[in-house]
């Protein structure tokens, strides 16, 4: 017999080295907790976690659980799995309860061989009364020897273990009843395969494509007193100029890596890391927006960085390397993400030479003059620079004015003198060198002063005129998700997205409306799929909005003539737009697939001579799902028991073709001349010749004597929406039944409307073809399927397929042969009365055989009893 020995678990600590290990109970008879698992069983929380890394998903996070034996991952989209095992267990050699995940450890009572969960070892452990034969330290099973001494056996013990390191990735290795589980676990840094990255120099802005040399300086004669959100500037203190971000130089592969939650550093060759912050934002210039989370959906980054305030005026250009504009001695970087290198040593980090300010004598200029050129207000999809008279147009909620000078160190507004009471009279209120805008009932304009300190020291100062828009801004407003199903209108063509916005419109305040230009026009503006289902921006021609979901009554609120984003009203009140109705049809971007997308409706205030302002913003989530294939088809009556009954009735090159055309019909009227149908899969390939958009043509199918070798194909259609790959409706998969052209075909002979078994012969020997006549049928007649049709040279076109005699040369149709069975020298011969018996006598009795022979050779009969 065996005796119970022990079963333990011990769980690995979280390692962020190339190695890991086991932390274990000190000794094998501590009694194991049980573990909570977040899921039924070990096996469905491994397959969660594997099921996360195939679908593209990295690990953001490890931690242990709350008991300190289990782990949790947490995935870069948001989802987390805990991984934990049961393995209860008893003190060693009591009774216990072994959890379903517990390793049995045994040790043989008659061979004295150690077994794991009743499997041999070959390892036979020495006897000693004061000691165990075996024990857990370490992570592995320990056998005592001859010597009293322990030996590791190499054998794991039950528990989980984490390796690998945030560079490289993890790897989690599970050993439990079942045996050894490896799972690989990809990381943000190890998913990447590519960084491209181009001319990166950071430097000092400037409106050219050169980056020149950073500007900086200091005072060293006395501190500077300033209210400026960076303070009062110390005597000697470094005073660092704008550095020019690198937009868009950045690329990374693949495109789903979030760079942001990233630690991006510059290293040299020598290992030393540039006293610099790094921050990588996404860039939206090639037209793709950013994501709800930070990645760059498009995989390109913008890079920004700051300088550590270890960086004093003493190390600046012994840091970096100095810039005089015709020699360069600077140190060159590599870009190391997450401990990782990726990019050659290329990057620089410029730094003009002789920017230090001494007793006030400064290389670098007397300060910042504020012009055209240099200062703009930026701010709710707003960008307009200082004009000529001093006079710059801000939007109505938060903006800021932008200094592009490279000189500038810092920057605040003030409201100075009368300007101080207007301006908290209009709502307006600023910080540093942002604005905030809270209400204004109409146009407005207040004078505000901006102070301006440059890396010489220098202050300068400038009174502009605010001119603020006359609108109020109303929140930003999420509206419910709107599914939109792919179907065709009765036009043939892709349904619209209807959009109800419900309060959207409604809710916008009386002196909002009154200032929309009184209602005549409203601006449809970004209003494009963020992620790309739709293939370009949406215009007057394809946004129609309504006042209730059908357009009536007649209260239709666009005029077609207005230009592209433009909408103009044609009612009295805005407010009372309920609907948005967008055409699809040839906007549909080629990449497009199911899913959720989001749009943006803007709304603005146009009014002529009067800065433009945002009023409104809905953001407008749409789910773009697929039909089924039961809404968009249903079958004929050319199936039987389930299966399409799909007879060979055409060829290509003498090759016999199956047409699905014929196995559905649409169940709207839009797809009744579009219904375009591929086989997606056909089990039976080796018969398969050639497929078309509807049919197959088949070869191989028939054997040596002429019969079907191949009788059944599976196959599933499929129809695709807009030629857009990822936007195609499947069927399930079905049997379609291959038949020859007259397979299973009968002969008849009817008296009076009586279908009989035997034919008559008249008195010319001529069995007569099918005849109606008074609503009776009378004669010969083929049943096909639910009908019967006339025998001899008037068989009709059958699915398309004219039938022959077989003594005709025409290859490409079906032909048939008359014989006679039972009766020496009789043969049969197809006339305009019927068939006629050749060389038959009265009293004569036989068979009268039809003998068809289809395009691929495939031989059917159909016989009936004569006399």
């Amino acid at each position: 017999m065996n005796k119970k020995f022990l079963s333990a678990i011990l769980f690995g600590a979280l390692m962020v080295t190339s190695t890991g290990t086991f932390v274990s109970c000190k000794d094998y008879d501590d009694e194991i907790d049980e573990i909570n698992a977040t899921l039924t069983d070990l096996k469905s929380q491994l397959a969660a976690l594997q099921t996360k890394v195939e679908n593209g998903d990295y690990v953001t996070g490890i931690t242990k659980t709350a008991d300190g034996k289990g782990m949790t991952f947490t995935f870069s989209k948001g989802s987390t799995v805990t991984v934990t095992l049961d393995v209860k267990d008893g003190e060693a050699g009591a009774p216990g309860t072994p959890g379903k995940d517990a390793q049995q450890v045994t040790v043989d009572e008659k061979t004295g061989e150690l077994k794991i969960d009743g499997k041999g070892t070959g390892i036979f452990p020495a006897k000693d009364a004061a000691k165990a034969p075996v024990k857990a330290e370490g992570g592995y099973w320990y056998t005592l020897n001859e010597k009293g001494e322990y030996e590791n056996t190499n054998i794991p013990v039950s528990g989980i273990i984490v390796t690998g390191t945030e560079a490289t990735g993890y790897t989690l290795t599970v050993y439990s009843a079942d045996g050894e589980k490896v799972i690989k676990l990809p990381t943000a840094s190890s998913t990447i395969t590519e960084i491209m990255i181009g001319d990166l120099t950071f430097g000092a802005t400037t409106s050219t494509t050169s980056v020149t040399g950073l500007d900086w300086g200091y005072k060293s004669n006395g501190k500077i007193d300033w209210k400026g959100p960076k303070g009062n500037i110390a005597a000697n203190q470094l005073m660092i100029g704008q550095i020019a971000p690198a937009e868009g130089l950045l690329s990374v592969t693949p495109a789903s890596v979030d760079l942001s939650g990233m630690t991006l550093e510059l290293i040299d060759t020598k290992g030393d890391i540039a006293p610099v912050n790094i921050v990588a934002t996404p860039n939206s210039t090639d037209g793709a927006a950013t994501a709800p989370r930070a990645a760059a959906t498009n995989g390109k980054w913008n890079l920004a960085i700051t300088l550590k305030s270890d960086v004093t005026k003493d190390n600046i250009t012994k840091v970096f390397g100095a810039w005089d504009n015709s020699s360069y001695n600077a140190k060159l970087y590599a870009l190391r993400i997450n401990g990782k290198v990726y990019t050659g040593y290329s990057i620089a980090v410029k730094v003009a030479e002789n920017n230090a300010i001494t007793n006030n004598a400064t290389t670098v200029g007397n300060g910042i003059t504020l012009s055209t050129t240099n200062l703009k207000s930026i701010g709710n999809n707003h960008d307009k620079p200082l004009d000529n008279n001093s006079n710059i147009e801000v939007p109505v909620g938060s903006s800021s004015l932008v200094c592009s000078d490279s000189k500038f160190y810092d920057g605040y507004i003030a409201f100075e003198g009368t300007q101080t009471a207007k301006a908290e009279k209009l709502g307006v209120s600023a910080n540093g060198m942002n604005l905030s805008i809270k209400e204004s009932a109409k146009a407005e304009e207040v004078i505000a002063t901006v102070h301006i300190m440059s890396v010489d020291g220098k202050e300068t100062t400038k009174n502009i005129t605010l001119k603020i828009g006359g609108v109020k801004s109303d929140d930003t407003q999420t509206i419910a998700a709107t599914t939109y199903e792919l179907g065709l209108d009765d036009s043939g063509v892709l349904n619209a997205i209807v959009v109800d916005l419900k309060d959207a419109f409604s809710s916008l305040s009386a002196a909002n409306a009154e200032e929309i230009d009184n209602l005549t026009q409203i601006t449809v503006e970004n209003v494009k799929d963020q992620v790309n289902f739709l293939a370009n921006d949406l215009t007057s021609t394809n946004v129609t909005f309504y006042t209730d979901k059908d357009g009536k009554p007649a209260d239709k609120f666009v005029d077609g003539s207005a230009n592209d984003g433009e909408v103009v009203l044609a009612s009295s009140d805005a407010r009372n737009i309920r609907w948005m109705k967008i055409a699809v049809n040839g906007n549909v971007n080629g990449k497009a697939k199911p899913g959720n997308y989001n749009l943006t409706l803007t709304i603005k205030d146009q009014k002529s001579g009067t800065a433009v302002s945002t009023i409104k913003t809905v953001t407008i989530p749409v789910t773009v799902a697929l039909p089924t294939w039961n809404k968009l088809f249903k079958n004929t009556t050319a199936w039987e028991d389930g299966k399409f009954v799909a007879r060979l009735a055409a060829s290509v090159a003498n090759k016999p073709v199956v047409n699905f055309t014929r196995a559905f019909l649409p169940n709207t009227k839009a797809a009744v001349n579009d219904i375009k149908l591929t086989i997606d899969k056909v089990d039976n390939k080796d018969v398969i010749e050639d497929q078309s958009s509807a049919s197959v043509t088949l070869k191989n199918i028939q054997n040596t004597n002429k019969t079907l070798k191949v009788n059944e194909l599976g196959v599933v259609a499929s129809y695709t929406f807009g030629g857009v790959n990822d936007l195609t409706v499947k069927s399930s998969k079905f049997t379609t039944k291959i038949m020859s052209i007259f397979e299973g075909a009968k002969l008849v002979y009817y008296t009076d409307n009586v279908a009989g078994a035997t034919a008559k012969v008249g008195a010319d020997f001529t069995i007569a073809k099918l005849t109606i006549a008074n609503n009776k049928k009378n004669g010969l007649a083929l049943q096909y399927g639910k009908g019967e049709s006339a025998v001899c040279n008037s068989i009709p076109v059958i699915e398309g397929v004219t039938v022959q005699e077989s003594n005709s040369t025409a290859a490409d149709k079906v032909k048939v042969a008359y014989g006679v069975d039972g009766l020496n020298n009789v043969t049969a011969t197809s006339v305009s009365e019927g068939i006629k018996l050749v060389n038959a006598q009265i009293g004569d009795k036989g068979t009268l055989v039809l003998t068809f022979t289809d395009f691929a050779g495939i031989v059917t009969t159909a016989t009936i009893a004569f006399e």
